[in-house]
């Protein structure tokens, strides 16, 4: 079987770099976050919300 269905953090980097991306990405086409903003890829423990508001 394919590592994408044994592990869960798989599951994981694939929620969080393409549906958060893409849902970011609408918010930004319809005018409710500024182009310029940016998602955060990185693991949740290495954001810093006052270097990428």
């Amino acid at each position: 079987m394919s590592r994408i269905y044994e592990e869960e953090a798989v599951w994981k980097d694939i929620i969080r770099t393409n549906v958060l991306f893409n849902f970011v990405q609408q918010l930004k086409h319809i005018g409710v976050l500024a182009a310029e903003m940016h998602s955060h890829s990185e693991k949740v423990s290495e954001y810093a919300p006052d270097a990428k508001p």
